[in-house]
């Protein structure tokens, strides 16, 4: 029987992911984030790269603002599964706090505020069970998992950037903005961990995974990336949800504090929490309020720069 040409449109538009993205869109919207689809992103050379859905969480704090964005790829890839590497590695809950990709003043907030106790219960900062790698099975030539990885970064990176470029008085007002990179498939997602009594990879199938990336020539420090299947990305976002309020809470209270500070010279009134950074030195607005604090009212801190995520 011949296929109609509604019929070949329609499933040219699914392979193409179209469906995954308004679906995924959806999904963020009913939770109230404020959603746009096909946002373009310009890289420092002014190249636009299109985000699938950008999902954005605003809290206006005074003249300034905490903005947490998920900046997510959706793909298709029914015909072949993902499979994700993973092995033994962990990380300190702080540095993941600290190393998020942001604005300058979103910089400085996660720095501030990373060794919060309050993190260490979020599974978004959980130390441990990361994938390293991965690959779309079957594949030959370019490679989706590659793509995708690489271009979430990049538009996590150009958003931020974005920001950076207004003139901005730090004691006039601030603009924190912190992403929160994801891929949603639509497709089979799995897991391969190394078996050493065998000396065997044991594959199993999961629908959320958390991936680390340090392979973007843009950025040395890792990236955390969500992996999701679309049928899971429901419950990640309930579970989600609930993360962001600790997260307001803990980096809107970090980014009042920051701003009286910028306001009256002094860095008397930020907290620091104490954990290690994986960063070295502070953040470069925090080196700025610096040099603008009297000698009498520098900044005392026990975060350390050492940690085992770099």
């Amino acid at each position: 029987m011949e296929i109609s040409l509604d019929e070949k449109v329609k499933r040219w538009v699914e392979k193409e992911g179209y469906p995954l993205e308004f679906s995924t869109a959806h999904k963020f919207k009913k939770r109230r984030f404020s959603v746009e689809q096909s946002y373009f992103a310009k890289d420092e050379n002014g190249k636009a790269r299109e985000v699938d859905v950008l999902a954005t969480a605003n809290v206006p704090i005074g003249r300034s603002f905490l903005r947490i964005k998920h900046v997510v790829e959706c793909k298709w890839s029914k015909d072949k599964p993902w499979v994700l590497f993973k092995d033994e590695k962990r990380f300190a809950t702080s540095a993941l706090a600290a190393q998020l990709i942001s604005s300058s003043a979103g910089q400085a907030i996660a720095w501030a505020a990373a060794g919060n106790e309050e993190f260490k219960e979020l599974g978004m900062f959980k130390g441990e069970g990361f994938s390293f790698s991965g690959r779309q099975a079957f594949s030959k030539g370019n490679d989706l998992f590659y793509q995708a990885v690489q271009g979430v970064v990049s538009n996590c990176l150009n958003i931020t950037r974005f920001y950076d470029e207004y003139e901005f008085a730090p004691e006039d007002h601030m603009l924190a903005v912190i992403t929160l990179p994801l891929i949603v498939i639509e497709g089979g997602l799995h897991e391969a961990t190394y078996a050493p009594e065998s000396d065997e990879l044991q594959l199993n199938s999961i629908n959320h995974a958390r991936l680390r990336w340090k392979g973007n020539e843009r950025r040395q420090l890792n990236t955390v990336i969500d992996v999701v299947t679309s049928d899971y990305l429901d419950t990640f976002l309930d579970t989600r949800e609930k993360e962001l309020e600790v997260l307001v809470s803990c980096f809107g209270e970090a980014l009042q504090q920051l701003i009286k500070c910028f306001q009256e010279k002094t860095e008397k009134y930020l907290v620091v929490r104490e954990g290690a950074r994986g960063i070295s030195g502070r953040p470069n607005l925090l080196r700025k309020l610096s040099k603008l604090s009297t000698p009498n009212k520098k900044l005392q801190t026990d975060a350390s720069d050492d940690a085992p995520f770099s």
